[in-house]
């Protein structure tokens, strides 16, 4: 029977099971942080941080570690693009707000991609916070 432990970087067993999307591909980029959302991180200039899945209560915070962790690495540009997800909790949007209001803080800058005409697109506008909508092929 296969490992089926997620393992760290360094090849260690981190003890909680594989995703059920697949393992874990640091060297890819792709990041499943939880089983519900997944983030790929694509190094620019600018980053893009790709967000698939739902963004809810239980995984706004990480959402919120993953946009701190991609800007901390020296870009002044952070794309967001939240065109894959499917969910937007109040609490992902809290996120997002501190994000953006960090980014100002520091005179960077962070724009959200969404799909135009969805419901996290709608979030995003009612939230009064900058975003793209773009077309998505379906």
């Amino acid at each position: 029977m296969p490992d089926r432990a997620t393992r760290t970087p360094t090849g260690h067993p981190t003890g909680r099971p594989t995703p059920p999307d697949g393992p874990d591909e640091r060297v890819g980029g792709r990041r499943p942080v939880h089983p519900t959302m997944t983030t790929v991180l694509d190094d620019g200039p600018p980053r893009l941080l790709h967000v698939r899945g739902r963004v809810d209560g239980a995984t706004a915070s990480t959402l919120g570690e993953q946009i701190d962790e991609a800007s901390r690495r020296g870009f002044y540009r952070l794309h967001l693009d939240l065109t894959g997800v499917d969910e937007l909790a109040d609490e992902a949007v809290a996120a997002l707000r501190r994000a953006h209001r960090d980014h100002a803080a520091h005179s960077t800058e962070l724009s959200v991609l969404t799909a135009a005409g969805t419901e996290v697109d709608e979030i995003v506008a009612a939230a009064g916070l900058p975003r793209t909508p773009v077309s998505v092929a379906g």
